[in-house]
């Protein structure tokens, strides 16, 4: 299209939607992948888990989005205080914080609030991300547990992110679930992991 392009702004076009479009199957790619390692990982009997501090290791996580999150005009932010153990692969664990506060990121909109937050109570230890977007329509709640089953927004997506959060979550015997968030805006999806 950039070479039969008849001037330069549409040259300068057609190669800005080439480059959404490879940054989206870099993307999709990724999560194919991700999803692959979470089957194996499943198959592993002989894993070790590690005791793994989820407060510490959310909170790096969040920082690491805020400069990508500053640029989206979202006002990204972490509540958790001391140590909240669970026992898992860290590895696993940050992917799956990651598909959360990236899925939050990229379908809350700008002006935004997103919040990662990790609280232990009553010998479990519950993860949240909440956004105070437009969410998705509580009848779709269980359908986008699905692989390539999408919320209905027109941001670009494989329908992945969520699916592998519940894959890896279920792989440390926790539960995901997904709820309307404050005030009944966004969405807020809870991981909810055994204490370790």
């Amino acid at each position: 299209l950039a070479q039969r392009a008849g001037s330069i702004e549409e040259t300068r076009s057609a190669v800005k939607k080439a480059d959404e479009a490879v940054a989206n199957a870099e993307r999709i790619l990724g999560q194919l992948l991700l999803m692959a390692k979470i089957d194996a990982a499943g198959k592993d009997e002989a894993r070790s888990l590690e005791r793994v501090d989820l407060i510490e290791l959310v909170r790096e996580i969040t920082a690491e989005h805020v400069p990508a999150a500053g640029d989206a005009d979202i006002d990204l932010g972490f509540d958790g205080e001391g140590e909240a153990f669970i026992r898992a692969e860290p590895l696993l664990i940050g992917e799956l914080l990651k598909n959360l506060i990236g899925n939050a990121l990229l379908y809350s909109g700008r002006g935004a609030e997103v919040t990662s937050r990790v609280f232990a109570r009553d010998g479990s230890v519950s993860l949240e991300v909440e956004d105070n977007g437009p969410g998705i329509r509580p009848e779709l709640h269980e359908t986008v547990l699905r692989r390539f089953e999408r919320g209905g927004s027109d941001a670009p997506g494989s329908g992945l992110g969520l699916p592998i959060v519940e894959e890896i979550a279920e792989l440390y015997g926790a539960t995901t679930s997904l709820s309307e968030g404050a005030d009944g805006r966004g969405l807020k999806v809870t991981i909810r992991f055994p204490e370790g």
